[in-house]
C-alpha cells in the first residue's frame, strides 16, 4: 500500500494586509519530497500522526509537500497552485508507478482519500 501525505497549513485572516505568497511559506517552513517527511516525522504535528499511522500499516509513504506559513492574509493563487500541483503530481506519479509495477486485473482498486481542507486556503 502506498499513502500520499501532504500538508498545506495556514491561518487566513481576511483582514490582514500581509500577502501569503509562496515566499511566506518558504520563510516559515516549506519542504518538498523526502525532506517533508524528515521535517515532520516524530513531531507533535498532525502530519507526523499520519506518518505514524502509515508506518503501522507498513505502507510506503510519499510526501510531495509540507508547507506552513504564519497567520496572514489570504493565500495567493500562485502559492496555492504550487502546493496543490506538487500534491497532484505526487498522486499521479504514484498511480503511474502502481500501474507499471502490477498487472491489471478486474479486482484492482484505487482508493483516494483527501483529509479535510479549510476553504479559506482556496483562493477566490
Amino acid at each position: 500500500m502506498r499513502l500520499i501525505i501532504a500538508m498545506m497549513k495556514h491561518e487566513t485572516n481576511t483582514f490582514s494586509p500581509i500577502r501569503t505568497d509562496w515566499q511566506r511559506f518558504l520563510d516559515w517552513g516549506a519542504y518538498l519530497g523526502d525532506e517533508a517527511r524528515r521535517a515532520y516525522e516524530g513531531t507533535g504535528m498532525p502530519m507526523a500522526a499520519y506518518i505514524d499511522l502509515a508506518k503501522e500499516l507498513d505502507a510506503e509513504i510519499v510526501t510531495p509537500v509540507a508547507a506552513e506559513a504564519m497567520p496572514s492574509g489570504p493565500v495567493t493563487a500562485d502559492a496555492y497552485e504550487r502546493m496543490s500541483s506538487d500534491t497532484a503530481i505526487g498522486v499521479v506519479g504514484s498511480i503511474a508507478r502502481m500501474r507499471r509495477n502490477s498487472s491489471p486485473s478486474p479486482s484492482s482498486k484505487l482508493s483516494v482519500t483527501i483529509a479535510p481542507c479549510r476553504s479559506s486556503m482556496i483562493p477566490s
